[in-house]
This record gives C-alpha cells, sequence and structure tokens, in this order.
C-alpha cells in the first residue's frame, strides 16, 4: 500500500531550494504558497546529494517527440499542481528552481508501494 507524504523545499532569499530527500518516493504535486515568487518551476536531480543537474524529459505529445527538454513548468502562486506520475522518478533527492524569495513549496510524494 503506498502512502503520501509532505516534504517542504525551503527556498531561503534564492532562486534555488535546499535539497530534499524522496527516499523511496515519486513526486506527485506541488503546492505554492502566496508568498511564491516567479511564473515556472524547473527540476534538479541527484542520487548522491552532491551533484545536481537539470531534469528533462520527453515530450510525447509534441512533433518532436523523441527530443529531451527540460522540464520547465508555468505556474502561480496559491496554486496546487499535480504532475505525471514519473516526472522526476530516477533521482532520491530534488531541488526546486523559481523565483527568487524566502517561503516553502510543499512538494507531495507517493511512496512506491509494494
Amino acid at each position: 500500500m503506498s502512502t503520501t507524504r509532505i516534504i517542504p523545499a525551503t527556498f531561503t532569499a534564492a532562486t534555488t531550494s535546499a535539497a530534499i530527500d524522496l527516499a523511496e518516493g515519486v513526486l506527485v504535486g506541488v503546492e505554492l504558497p502566496s508568498g511564491f515568487v516567479g511564473t515556472s518551476l524547473t527540476f534538479q536531480g541527484s542520487n548522491d546529494n552532491i551533484t545536481f543537474q537539470a531534469i528533462s524529459g520527453f515530450n510525447e505529445g509534441s512533433a518532436t517527440p523523441y527530443t529531451a527538454v527540460a522540464i520547465n513548468l508555468t505556474v502561480a502562486a496559491s496554486n496546487n499542481y499535480t504532475f505525471k506520475f514519473g516526472l522526476c522518478a530516477g533521482f532520491r533527492y530534488l531541488k526546486l528552481i523559481a523565483g527568487s524569495g524566502t517561503y516553502t513549496v510543499n512538494c507531495i510524494v507517493r511512496s512506491l508501494g509494494r
């Protein structure tokens, strides 16, 4: 049986959040606070919590479905967003990138049930 956890990604006057540990889970959504700064959200992934790199994916619905593009989501403050399951799968640690400011984005993580 899978469970859902809320993990805070904290921005402290920076464009990149502190790293969050997904452990045995997958990011399935985010809750953006009213103080969220920016109009887009991108992600960096790491499996060693040391080297973080941009996460790219394949845009299956586009004219060039097998061309990798960086995941860049258009977002707004005071909104909740769900993601296609597996958007950032494959990475234990994530950092979120957005406009600078001091706030917390809640990351909704679903554990991989057995």
